[in-house]
């Protein structure tokens, strides 16, 4: 697996914030990359491929009690967001960590006013757009 390319990925498709800034900076890349790795080892990092190359790259961890899924990073190429491909990623998720049954959003740039919500599995799952 060539971390350096998933780190290039995340640089590159990362989200910005309202300013227009993301949250990765080019200067950043060892530590997306050590992060990676340590994600990979512990099989929370959920890495999707296509023709291309890196589709998407989800990155989260997990509750003590096991049944939350704290998600740090999902990060999607332009061509596939969308709520189907989300499903597909928490499938793949969830075949590593069954007893998941919550999902909650890193927010803090995005929206850092609004409250942390925890979002059922079985209502993502159910979902048909």
């Amino acid at each position: 697996m060539d971390i350096g390319a998933i780190a290039d990925f995340i640089i590159k498709y990362s989200p910005k914030d309202k300013k227009g800034k993301t949250p990765y900076a080019e200067k950043e890349r060892e530590k997306i990359k050590e992060y990676t790795v340590k994600h990979i080892f512990y099989k929370t990092c959920i890495i999707v491929r296509d023709e291309d190359g890196i589709a998407a790259v989800c990155r989260f961890n997990i509750s003590p009690s096991g049944k939350i899924a704290h998600i740090l990073d999902l990060i999607i190429k332009p061509k596939y967001r969308n709520k189907n491909f989300i499903k597909r990623l928490l499938i793949k998720g969830l075949r590593i960590w069954p007893q998941v049954e919550f999902l909650q959003w890193e927010r803090e740039m995005k929206y850092p006013d609004r409250e942390q919500r925890f979002y059922p599995v079985a209502r993502m799952l159910k979902r048909s757009k």
